[in-house]
């Protein structure tokens, strides 16, 4: 496969920032979402034609601005099921929007089917900076940086539960496809998994927290290429023991699974594969331990990826 840039559409000044982007599941049309240059947030719907001809000639149409975030918009997603879109600000809100009907344009008497505020939730005490979508649209996750994970009903805009633990900004979170696993990855360069009760519909507990990993425990890593000292991976998954939940003794030779937080970008995004069997963790960093010196430099900058079975085993 091949890509190409057939198209650049600019978005509005060069100060301009755009924080998040998310593609509508069933029609032709996206949402930007950042901040101005006078850090003011904003949130944009467009749609887009594809040339059934030629895949490489396609028109972008901004549709309008969707008001109601004061601060940088962190975060927009659209639902799963397409009914809803949900954004995330730096004034603490996330709004849940729904299509209605009203005017297309501001003064216009002509009227149609526009995104417009269904909820507004306040509750966490500072910025927030990612949220996800239950596969059914029915919940939403969030993280913030005042370090709490929320649990929200999307329908009532009602929130069901709040998880803490984190010692510093959740800067990520992911829900489980099959709605089984939460997962915040936070600053404090740890992943709290978080676990469903059962026969609960919305009450999770903690299960486990992903810190270090054993020097001495590289079942699922071969020797790393000298020519240019990238690893490689054997189709074994490592086993949920090489992960460390404790602090270790003095004398123990493991290292930190996560980077330090000024190392790397202000989020941390994971993701699941869409069947729920992988799951994707970002700011992760490997250490050789038959080529490692002192020099944090030999740590090589990578994504972590687990498995429904390594989480399922705890």
């Amino acid at each position: 496969m091949r890509l190409e840039t057939p198209n650049i559409i600019w978005h509005g000044t060069d100060l301009q920032r755009i924080l998040s982007i998310d593609f509508h599941p069933h029609n032709t049309s996206f949402l930007t979402a950042g901040s101005s240059e006078d850090n003011i947030g904003f949130l944009k719907h467009w749609e887009y034609e594809i040339d059934s001809k030629d895949l490489t000639k396609f028109q972008v149409t901004y549709k309008r601005d969707l008001l109601g975030h004061e601060s940088p918009v962190n975060c927009c997603r659209f639902s799963p099921d397409g009914k809803y879109i949900a954004s995330a600000s730096d004034d603490k809100m996330i709004i849940i929007w729904i299509l209605r009907m009203g005017p297309i344009a501001f003064g216009s008497e002509e009227r149609g089917l526009v995104w417009t505020k269904h909820h507004t939730m306040p509750c966490h005490r500072e910025d927030i900076l990612d949220l996800k979508w239950s596969a059914d649209s029915k919940y939403i996750v969030s993280g913030s940086v005042d370090e709490t994970v929320c649990i929200w009903q999307a329908e009532s805009g009602k929130i069901v539960q709040t998880l803490n633990g984190h010692t510093h900004y959740v800067q990520g979170v992911t829900i489980d496809p099959l709605f089984e696993f939460i997962t915040s990855q936070s600053s404090d360069r740890t992943v709290r998994v978080w676990q469903l009760l059962k026969n609960q519909a919305h009450n999770f507990k903690h299960l486990y927290t992903l810190k270090k990993m054993g020097n001495n425990q590289h079942k699922g890593i071969s020797n790393v290429n000298s020519a240019n000292n990238t690893p490689h991976f054997k189709s074994e998954a490592p086993s949920p023991e090489r992960m460390v939940q404790e602090e270790p003794e003095a004398n123990s030779d493991s290292y930190r699974l996560f980077l330090s937080e000024d190392q790397t970008p202000f989020f941390r995004r994971g993701s699941w594969s869409p069947c729920g069997s992988l799951l994707l963790l970002p700011a992760g960093q490997y250490r050789n331990c038959l080529l490692y010196t002192s020099d944090a430099a030999d740590d090589l900058l990578c994504v972590d990826l687990g498995g429904r079975r390594i989480i399922k085993k705890k």
